[in-house]
Protein backbone atom coordinates (compact mmCIF):
# COMPACT_ATOMS: atom_id res chain seq x y z
CA UNK A 1 0.00 0.00 0.00
CA UNK A 2 2.94 2.58 0.82
CA UNK A 3 4.61 1.27 -2.45
CA UNK A 4 1.32 1.82 -4.23
CA UNK A 5 0.82 5.36 -2.57
CA UNK A 6 3.73 6.69 -3.15
CA UNK A 7 4.68 5.89 -6.70
CA UNK A 8 1.32 7.41 -7.48
CA UNK A 9 1.73 10.63 -6.30
CA UNK A 10 0.75 13.68 -8.30
CA UNK A 11 -0.46 11.04 -11.04
CA UNK A 12 -3.76 11.75 -12.42
CA UNK A 13 -6.33 9.09 -10.90
CA UNK A 14 -8.07 9.82 -14.48
CA UNK A 15 -4.69 9.20 -16.89
CA UNK A 16 -3.73 5.91 -18.44
CA UNK A 17 -0.57 4.96 -16.17
CA UNK A 18 -3.00 5.08 -12.89
CA UNK A 19 -5.48 2.99 -15.20
CA UNK A 20 -3.18 0.77 -16.19
CA UNK A 21 -1.31 0.36 -13.02
CA UNK A 22 -4.73 -0.38 -11.11
CA UNK A 23 -5.60 -2.90 -12.89
CA UNK A 24 -2.29 -4.72 -11.73
CA UNK A 25 -2.89 -4.26 -7.77
CA UNK A 26 -4.31 -7.77 -7.15
CA UNK A 27 -1.64 -9.71 -8.57
CA UNK A 28 0.93 -7.56 -7.23
CA UNK A 29 -0.67 -8.75 -3.50
CA UNK A 30 -0.58 -11.78 -4.38
CA UNK A 31 2.49 -11.83 -5.55
CA UNK A 32 4.28 -9.70 -2.50
CA UNK A 33 2.43 -12.21 -0.31
CA UNK A 34 3.83 -15.37 -1.99
CA UNK A 35 7.19 -14.18 -3.14
CA UNK A 36 9.40 -11.61 -0.67
CA UNK A 37 11.88 -11.13 -2.88
CA UNK A 38 9.81 -8.64 -4.70
CA UNK A 39 11.12 -6.05 -2.76
CA UNK A 40 14.90 -6.80 -2.90
CA UNK A 41 15.19 -8.30 -6.39
CA UNK A 42 15.13 -5.17 -9.00
CA UNK A 43 14.30 -7.50 -11.62
CA UNK A 44 11.75 -9.28 -10.06
CA UNK A 45 8.81 -10.35 -12.97
CA UNK A 46 6.04 -8.22 -10.93
CA UNK A 47 8.61 -5.29 -10.77
CA UNK A 48 9.43 -5.35 -14.45
CA UNK A 49 5.68 -5.10 -15.66
CA UNK A 50 5.06 -2.14 -13.23
CA UNK A 51 8.05 -0.47 -14.61
CA UNK A 52 7.38 -1.13 -17.86
CA UNK A 53 3.56 0.06 -17.77
CA UNK A 54 4.78 3.21 -15.80
CA UNK A 55 7.14 3.97 -18.95
CA UNK A 56 4.61 3.44 -21.67
CA UNK A 57 2.19 5.54 -19.74
CA UNK A 58 4.61 8.36 -19.19
CA UNK A 59 6.16 8.08 -23.02
CA UNK A 60 4.01 6.77 -25.12
CA UNK A 61 0.21 7.17 -23.91
CA UNK A 62 0.67 11.24 -22.57
CA UNK A 63 -2.68 11.91 -22.29
CA UNK A 64 -1.80 15.51 -24.40
CA UNK A 65 -1.18 12.77 -27.39
CA UNK A 66 -3.47 10.03 -27.26
CA UNK A 67 -2.70 7.04 -29.01
CA UNK A 68 -5.93 4.61 -28.74
CA UNK A 69 -4.88 1.58 -30.38
CA UNK A 70 -1.61 1.29 -28.07
CA UNK A 71 -3.91 1.89 -25.18
CA UNK A 72 -6.13 -0.68 -26.02
CA UNK A 73 -3.48 -3.31 -26.83
CA UNK A 74 -1.92 -2.77 -23.73
CA UNK A 75 -4.91 -2.65 -21.87
CA UNK A 76 -5.50 -5.84 -23.30
CA UNK A 77 -2.39 -7.72 -22.44
CA UNK A 78 -2.99 -6.62 -18.68
CA UNK A 79 -6.32 -7.31 -18.59
CA UNK A 80 -5.87 -10.91 -19.90
CA UNK A 81 -2.74 -11.36 -17.39
CA UNK A 82 -4.95 -10.70 -14.78
CA UNK A 83 -7.94 -12.44 -15.53
CA UNK A 84 -5.49 -15.40 -15.96
CA UNK A 85 -3.59 -15.22 -13.00
CA UNK A 86 -3.29 -18.02 -10.62
CA UNK A 87 0.01 -17.16 -8.30
CA UNK A 88 1.97 -18.07 -11.28
CA UNK A 89 4.62 -15.41 -11.38
CA UNK A 90 5.19 -16.74 -15.06
CA UNK A 91 2.26 -15.07 -16.29
CA UNK A 92 3.24 -11.87 -15.42
CA UNK A 93 6.40 -12.34 -17.11
CA UNK A 94 4.75 -13.41 -20.08
CA UNK A 95 2.41 -9.74 -20.04
CA UNK A 96 5.89 -7.94 -18.89
CA UNK A 97 7.52 -9.85 -22.10
CA UNK A 98 4.91 -8.81 -25.02
CA UNK A 99 4.65 -5.24 -23.51
CA UNK A 100 8.40 -4.92 -23.72
CA UNK A 101 8.07 -6.39 -27.22
CA UNK A 102 5.45 -4.02 -27.84
CA UNK A 103 7.17 -1.02 -26.71
CA UNK A 104 10.76 -1.82 -28.28
CA UNK A 105 9.41 -2.20 -31.92
CA UNK A 106 7.89 1.62 -31.13
CA UNK A 107 11.21 2.79 -29.73
CA UNK A 108 13.08 1.67 -32.94
CA UNK A 109 10.28 3.24 -34.89
CA UNK A 110 10.63 6.40 -33.06
CA UNK A 111 14.42 6.62 -33.53
CA UNK A 112 14.35 5.82 -37.30
CA UNK A 113 12.21 8.66 -37.52
CA UNK A 114 14.37 10.65 -35.43
CA UNK A 115 17.74 10.06 -37.57
CA UNK A 116 15.70 11.27 -40.53
CA UNK A 117 14.79 14.33 -38.96
CA UNK A 118 18.48 15.06 -37.26
CA UNK A 119 19.30 14.44 -40.79
CA UNK A 120 17.23 16.80 -42.74
CA UNK A 121 18.63 19.81 -39.77
CA UNK A 122 22.28 18.75 -41.03
CA UNK A 123 21.07 18.67 -44.48
CA UNK A 124 19.68 22.40 -43.46
CA UNK A 125 22.83 23.38 -41.61
CA UNK A 126 25.35 22.05 -44.42
CA UNK A 127 22.76 24.43 -47.56
CA UNK A 128 23.00 27.09 -45.17
CA UNK A 129 26.77 27.17 -44.70
CA UNK A 130 27.31 26.55 -48.49
CA UNK A 131 25.01 29.58 -49.22
CA UNK A 132 26.45 31.95 -47.09
CA UNK A 133 29.97 31.04 -49.01
CA UNK A 134 28.59 31.51 -51.94
CA UNK A 135 26.44 34.92 -51.66
CA UNK A 136 29.96 36.11 -49.90
CA UNK A 137 31.82 34.93 -52.95
CA UNK A 138 30.02 36.46 -55.33
CA UNK A 139 29.47 39.79 -53.27
CA UNK A 140 33.36 40.12 -53.36
CA UNK A 141 33.62 39.57 -56.76
CA UNK A 142 31.35 42.18 -57.64
CA UNK A 143 32.53 44.66 -54.92
CA UNK A 144 34.60 46.59 -57.43
CA UNK A 145 32.86 46.89 -60.40
CA UNK A 146 29.85 48.39 -61.82
CA UNK A 147 27.45 46.13 -62.83
CA UNK A 148 24.09 46.37 -64.41
CA UNK A 149 21.09 46.04 -61.80
CA UNK A 150 19.81 42.46 -63.17
CA UNK A 151 23.37 41.13 -64.04
CA UNK A 152 23.89 41.56 -60.22
CA UNK A 153 20.86 40.06 -59.33
CA UNK A 154 21.12 36.90 -61.55
CA UNK A 155 24.41 36.18 -59.71
CA UNK A 156 23.22 36.75 -56.47
CA UNK A 157 20.32 34.49 -56.87
CA UNK A 158 21.54 32.05 -59.60
CA UNK A 159 24.86 31.59 -59.51
CA UNK A 160 25.25 31.60 -55.81
CA UNK A 161 22.53 28.79 -56.07
CA UNK A 162 25.34 26.73 -58.89
CA UNK A 163 28.26 27.66 -56.20
CA UNK A 164 26.30 26.18 -53.60
CA UNK A 165 24.96 23.41 -54.99
CA UNK A 166 28.84 22.59 -56.61
CA UNK A 167 30.28 22.84 -52.19
CA UNK A 168 27.52 20.65 -51.51
CA UNK A 169 27.94 17.89 -54.28
CA UNK A 170 31.83 18.28 -54.50
CA UNK A 171 33.33 20.59 -51.62
CA UNK A 172 34.33 23.98 -51.72
CA UNK A 173 38.35 23.08 -52.23
CA UNK A 174 37.07 20.88 -55.13
CA UNK A 175 38.30 21.68 -59.12
CA UNK A 176 34.71 22.16 -59.81
CA UNK A 177 33.93 24.87 -57.43
CA UNK A 178 37.08 26.68 -58.91
CA UNK A 179 35.50 26.57 -62.22
CA UNK A 180 32.49 28.07 -61.18
CA UNK A 181 34.01 30.63 -59.31
CA UNK A 182 36.09 31.29 -62.43
CA UNK A 183 32.94 31.46 -64.52
CA UNK A 184 31.71 33.80 -61.91
CA UNK A 185 34.51 36.21 -62.51
CA UNK A 186 34.45 35.89 -66.29
CA UNK A 187 30.77 37.27 -66.21
CA UNK A 188 31.50 40.04 -64.47
CA UNK A 189 34.71 40.76 -66.32
CA UNK A 190 31.94 41.00 -69.16
CA UNK A 191 29.57 42.68 -67.84
CA UNK A 192 31.82 45.48 -66.26
CA UNK A 193 32.06 48.70 -68.15
CA UNK A 194 35.27 48.06 -69.21
CA UNK A 195 35.06 44.83 -70.55
CA UNK A 196 36.83 43.66 -73.60
CA UNK A 197 34.60 41.25 -76.53
CA UNK A 198 35.61 37.89 -76.76
CA UNK A 199 36.03 36.03 -79.57
CA UNK A 200 33.34 33.68 -81.04
CA UNK A 201 34.70 30.32 -79.24
CA UNK A 202 35.45 31.71 -75.99
CA UNK A 203 31.83 33.21 -76.11
CA UNK A 204 30.88 30.11 -76.89
CA UNK A 205 31.71 28.07 -74.51
CA UNK A 206 31.65 30.34 -71.67
CA UNK A 207 27.58 30.32 -72.55
CA UNK A 208 27.76 26.37 -72.68
CA UNK A 209 29.28 26.62 -69.45
CA UNK A 210 26.24 28.92 -67.84
CA UNK A 211 23.49 27.57 -69.39
CA UNK A 212 24.65 23.63 -68.04
CA UNK A 213 25.00 25.69 -64.95
CA UNK A 214 21.94 27.20 -64.75
CA UNK A 215 19.77 23.93 -65.82
CA UNK A 216 21.41 22.54 -62.47
CA UNK A 217 19.33 24.72 -60.15
CA UNK A 218 16.36 24.52 -62.29
CA UNK A 219 16.04 26.77 -65.00
CA UNK A 220 14.79 25.38 -68.27
CA UNK A 221 16.37 25.31 -71.12
CA UNK A 222 15.21 28.13 -73.01
CA UNK A 223 15.35 30.49 -70.29
CA UNK A 224 19.29 29.05 -69.65
CA UNK A 225 20.16 30.07 -72.93
CA UNK A 226 18.33 33.72 -73.18
CA UNK A 227 20.63 34.32 -69.85
CA UNK A 228 23.64 33.19 -71.34
CA UNK A 229 23.35 34.86 -74.12
CA UNK A 230 22.86 38.43 -72.58
CA UNK A 231 25.37 37.66 -69.65
CA UNK A 232 27.95 36.67 -72.25
CA UNK A 233 27.80 38.96 -74.97
CA UNK A 234 26.56 42.20 -73.54
CA UNK A 235 27.59 44.30 -76.32
CA UNK A 236 25.30 42.60 -78.59
CA UNK A 237 22.51 44.36 -77.27
CA UNK A 238 20.40 41.34 -76.28
CA UNK A 239 17.31 42.34 -73.98
CA UNK A 240 18.80 41.67 -71.08
CA UNK A 241 16.22 43.19 -68.77
CA UNK A 242 13.81 40.44 -70.53
CA UNK A 243 16.24 37.79 -70.42
CA UNK A 244 16.70 38.05 -66.78
CA UNK A 245 12.58 38.58 -65.72
CA UNK A 246 11.95 34.74 -66.17
CA UNK A 247 9.88 33.41 -63.65
CA UNK A 248 11.88 33.51 -60.30
CA UNK A 249 12.95 29.99 -59.24
CA UNK A 250 12.50 28.58 -56.06
CA UNK A 251 16.06 28.97 -54.32
CA UNK A 252 17.85 25.53 -53.93
CA UNK A 253 16.61 23.56 -51.16
CA UNK A 254 13.36 26.05 -51.08
CA UNK A 255 12.96 28.26 -48.36
CA UNK A 256 15.26 26.73 -45.83
CA UNK A 257 16.54 29.63 -44.30
CA UNK A 258 15.47 30.54 -40.71
CA UNK A 259 13.27 33.93 -40.93
CA UNK A 260 15.47 36.99 -40.92
CA UNK A 261 14.65 38.55 -37.95
CA UNK A 262 16.58 42.05 -35.84
CA UNK A 263 18.60 40.33 -33.29
CA UNK A 264 17.33 39.23 -29.97
CA UNK A 265 17.68 41.16 -27.07
CA UNK A 266 18.38 39.18 -23.93
CA UNK A 267 18.38 39.94 -20.06
CA UNK A 268 20.96 38.69 -18.30
CA UNK A 269 19.05 35.79 -17.08
CA UNK A 270 18.09 34.82 -21.10
CA UNK A 271 21.82 35.24 -21.88
CA UNK A 272 22.59 32.44 -18.97
CA UNK A 273 19.90 30.25 -19.96
CA UNK A 274 20.88 30.41 -23.94
CA UNK A 275 24.38 29.20 -23.00
CA UNK A 276 23.34 26.35 -20.48
CA UNK A 277 21.13 25.57 -23.66
CA UNK A 278 23.89 25.49 -25.89
CA UNK A 279 25.80 22.80 -23.54
CA UNK A 280 23.10 20.66 -23.14
CA UNK A 281 23.61 17.03 -24.11
CA UNK A 282 21.50 15.93 -27.50
CA UNK A 283 18.50 13.48 -25.66
CA UNK A 284 17.75 16.30 -23.05
CA UNK A 285 14.06 16.70 -22.32
CA UNK A 286 11.86 19.44 -21.79
CA UNK A 287 8.21 19.96 -20.71
CA UNK A 288 6.25 22.84 -22.80
CA UNK A 289 3.12 24.33 -21.16
CA UNK A 290 0.54 24.28 -24.14
CA UNK A 291 -2.20 26.42 -24.21
CA UNK A 292 -5.52 24.51 -23.72
CA UNK A 293 -3.52 21.64 -21.85
CA UNK A 294 -3.70 21.24 -18.33
CA UNK A 295 -0.63 19.13 -18.43
CA UNK A 296 2.83 19.60 -20.04
CA UNK A 297 4.49 18.20 -23.05
CA UNK A 298 7.71 16.27 -23.28
CA UNK A 299 9.76 17.27 -26.23
CA UNK A 300 13.28 15.89 -26.73
CA UNK A 301 16.38 17.91 -27.85
CA UNK A 302 17.32 15.94 -31.32
CA UNK A 303 19.38 18.47 -32.70
CA UNK A 304 21.28 22.10 -31.69
CA UNK A 305 23.06 23.48 -34.74
CA UNK A 306 25.83 25.99 -33.53
CA UNK A 307 25.94 27.26 -36.92
CA UNK A 308 21.95 28.17 -37.53
CA UNK A 309 21.55 28.78 -34.00
CA UNK A 310 18.95 26.39 -33.74
CA UNK A 311 17.16 23.59 -31.66
CA UNK A 312 15.04 20.72 -33.17
CA UNK A 313 12.54 19.29 -30.89
CA UNK A 314 10.88 15.64 -31.33
CA UNK A 315 8.12 14.25 -29.74
CA UNK A 316 8.23 10.41 -28.18
CA UNK A 317 7.96 9.03 -31.30
CA UNK A 318 10.46 10.90 -33.00
CA UNK A 319 7.86 13.42 -35.16
CA UNK A 320 9.15 17.12 -35.24
CA UNK A 321 7.37 19.06 -33.37
CA UNK A 322 9.20 22.52 -33.43
CA UNK A 323 12.20 23.91 -34.52
CA UNK A 324 13.28 27.25 -32.95
CA UNK A 325 16.06 29.98 -32.42
CA UNK A 326 18.09 29.14 -29.09
CA UNK A 327 17.55 32.66 -28.48
CA UNK A 328 13.29 32.05 -28.36
CA UNK A 329 13.62 28.81 -26.02
CA UNK A 330 16.07 30.58 -23.25
CA UNK A 331 13.05 33.10 -23.59
CA UNK A 332 10.91 30.44 -23.39
CA UNK A 333 12.39 29.14 -20.12
CA UNK A 334 13.07 32.07 -18.61
CA UNK A 335 8.89 32.76 -18.76
CA UNK A 336 8.10 29.77 -17.47
CA UNK A 337 6.39 28.54 -20.64
CA UNK A 338 9.24 25.68 -20.78
CA UNK A 339 11.50 23.97 -18.60
CA UNK A 340 14.81 21.74 -18.98
CA UNK A 341 13.55 18.47 -17.04
CA UNK A 342 15.61 17.34 -14.55
CA UNK A 343 18.23 14.27 -15.56
CA UNK A 344 16.59 11.39 -13.84
CA UNK A 345 17.27 7.94 -15.01
CA UNK A 346 15.09 5.50 -12.32
CA UNK A 347 11.34 5.35 -12.80
CA UNK A 348 8.56 6.03 -10.17
CA UNK A 349 9.01 2.60 -8.77
CA UNK A 350 12.36 2.94 -8.17
CA UNK A 351 12.04 6.38 -6.42
CA UNK A 352 8.97 4.73 -4.85
CA UNK A 353 10.71 1.72 -3.56
CA UNK A 354 13.67 4.07 -2.22
CA UNK A 355 11.19 6.74 -0.60
CA UNK A 356 9.27 3.50 1.17
CA UNK A 357 12.45 1.86 2.61
CA UNK A 358 13.29 4.79 4.07
CA UNK A 359 10.07 5.74 5.78
CA UNK A 360 10.35 2.38 7.17
CA UNK A 361 13.88 2.58 8.41
CA UNK A 362 12.61 5.76 10.31
CA UNK A 363 9.80 3.56 11.68
CA UNK A 364 12.02 1.11 12.38
CA UNK A 365 14.33 3.65 14.05
CA UNK A 366 11.68 5.69 16.12
CA UNK A 367 9.90 2.21 17.45
CA UNK A 368 13.58 0.87 18.72
CA UNK A 369 14.46 4.45 20.46
CA UNK A 370 10.92 4.33 22.46
CA UNK A 371 12.07 0.69 23.37
CA UNK A 372 14.89 1.97 24.57
CA UNK A 373 13.02 4.40 26.74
Amino acid sequence: GLLMDEAMQGVNPQSSISQLIGLMQTPIVQVVLQDKTFFSNRVHPARQMLSTLADAGFHWLNDNEPDEALHTRITDIVSNAVQSFDGNINRLNDAYQETDRLLQSLIRKAEAAERRQIEAAKGKERLNLARSRAEATINELMAARELPVHTKAMLNRAWADVLALTELREGADSSSWKVQKAVAERLVAANSPTAVAMDADTANSLKVAVQQSLSLVGYHEQEAKSIADALVAPESQAPIAAAMAVPEKTRLGGNTRIESRAEIELDDNQMRIAEQIKELPIGSWFEFNIDGSSTPSRRKLAWLSKVNHTVLFVNQRGQKTAELLIEDLAIEVSEGRARIEPLNRRNIFERAFESVIKSLRGIMSATGEKSDD
